[in-house]
């Protein structure tokens, strides 16, 4: 929510020279489980959707592909909490493998 051109873009995204939240935030992330790899076991992925006029997207998915039979069902699990039943989710290794997904996302908005 909020008004166009407020910030709301740059705040979590930035640009190279200033990166927003979300790059900091995988920067950290990776940071933090590369510092605790000889003691555990990490996994991680990422989703993306977008919520445009009542519709969910998928904007991982191959565009071209047919997903009119997808649901993308908010769910809550007690073991992994709240996920979207049908979404794409992709592992990543890197704070840059996170990046370039979420390029790929951001291309496939509305």
């Amino acid at each position: 929510c909020g008004q166009s051109g407020t910030g709301k873009t740059f705040t979590m995204e930035g640009s190279e020279s200033a990166p927003g939240l979300v790059p900091r935030a995988m920067a950290r992330l990776f940071e933090v489980i590369n510092e605790r790899e000889a003691n555990f076991k990490h996994e991680c992925y990422i989703s993306m959707l977008e919520i445009y006029n009542e519709s969910v997207r998928d904007l991982l998915a191959d565009p071209k592909a047919d997903h009119s039979k997808k649901k993308f069902d908010v769910l809550r699990d007690p073991l992994v909490g709240m996920y979207v039943r049908d979404l794409t989710s992709e592992g990543i290794h890197t704070a840059s493998h996170c990046k370039q997904l979420v390029k790929q996302g951001n291309r496939n908005r509305a």
